[in-house]
């Protein structure tokens, strides 16, 4: 669920900002943002491996106390939900801007979260499941993608890297650091296996970093640098350049319906989230109640988040976003480990 959850903003955010900050040599910000999964990994691996927790609200609650617990699952809480209302918004405005620019938001925002409702009323495990089946029709088409590109790639766009670069490569990593520390949230749904949480963490850290990196090479290898670093969508936009076939002409119709996919997944883990959170924060024995209140939260929610993509753009993609996502999903982390290990409860 993570990699797929991790492809929405990444598609969005990566190329432009890794073209603006990293130039040329913005291909390799994934080599520096692989390191804050991987961090967060060994953590989280610290943090359950002498406890049997269920999830990260029990691990918090055995290092630092029920009391402080409850209070770092409320920032949580209002941090998921704020991710939640961001991503359904960019969702609809994707679709608007891509495909069908005469329709309104509200429909578009009101199909995905009907899904998400009843979605969110079965059992995550139903999702996981979907999650493995839909990584598979991404790889291909994403393979695709990049074999197509390959005649429009031109190597001096990407090249040469020097160690000037590493400044500005450092720069470019830092919203690619942000989003990939969503993978703390989703520590808070039931994990069931724990032992394994460092074997697959590093893993799909590895995996992430690997697929990104060809991305952005193949991105800002076929627009350049310059071009990229203006364009709202350059992963589409890039898209427009492949002529193999016929057949590619809408590639950019192809590749932002397979996106709804991985939309839905991303936003329907941020709900089954929030419902884990609550549950644990007022002792429920139940949560599927939950899924229609959040629902309609996020309906009105996202609608009002903004009064423009330009509005929208401007507040996620702001340092202050991404300083409280590495917050919480890095920072927090660590203390109540270090908290934990002083008081040897973990």
């Amino acid at each position: 669920m993570f990699m797929l959850a991790t492809i929405p903003p990444a598609i969005r955010l990566f190329p432009s900002v890794g073209a603006r900050y990293g130039g040329a040599a913005g291909w390799l910000a994934p080599v520096v943002g692989v390191i804050a999964p991987l961090v967060i990994v060994v953590i989280l691996h610290a943090l359950f491996k002498r406890g049997n927790f269920a999830d990260l609200h029990d691990a918090f609650r055995a290092s630092v106390g029920g009391f402080l617990a409850k209070v770092l699952l409320t920032a949580y809480l209002v941090w998921t939900f704020a991710l939640f209302l961001l991503y359904v918004r960019y969702y609809a405005e994707r679709m608007t801007a891509s495909l069908f620019t005469s329709v309104n938001l509200d429909f578009f925002i009101i199909a995905m979260l009907l899904l998400v409702f009843f979605a969110a009323r079965a059992k995550v495990a139903a999702l996981a499941r979907f999650s493995e089946i839909s990584i598979l029709i991404f790889a291909v088409v994403l393979a695709v993608f990049a074999i197509s590109l390959l005649p429009t790639l031109r190597l001096g766009n990407v090249m040469p890297v020097t160690h000037y670069d590493i400044a500005p490569v450092i720069r470019s990593s830092y919203p690619i650091v942000s989003v990939w520390g969503f993978i703390t949230l989703f520590f808070f749904l039931k994990i069931d296996n724990t032992k394994d949480i460092k074997k697959h963490g590093v893993k799909t850290a590895l995996i992430l970093a690997g697929a990104t990196m060809v991305m952005l090479f193949l991105v800002v290898g076929s627009l350049g640098p310059n071009v990229a670093a203006r364009m709202p969508r350059p992963f589409f936009q890039v898209s427009r350049l492949i002529d193999i076939m016929q057949s590619f002409d809408r590639f950019e119709a192809v590749l932002s319906s397979i996106l709804v996919i991985a939309d839905f997944i991303l936003i329907t883990a941020f709900v089954f989230i929030m419902m884990n959170i609550i549950k644990k924060l007022f002792g429920l024995r139940e949560a599927k109640f939950l899924a229609g209140p959040i629902v309609m939260l996020g309906y009105a929610g996202s609608l009002g988040l903004a009064a423009s993509t330009f509005e929208l753009e401007r507040v996620s993609n702001s340092p202050a976003m991404h300083a409280v996502n590495l917050a919480l999903c890095l920072a927090v982390p660590a203390v109540v480990l270090a908290v934990g290990k002083v008081r040897r409860r973990v």
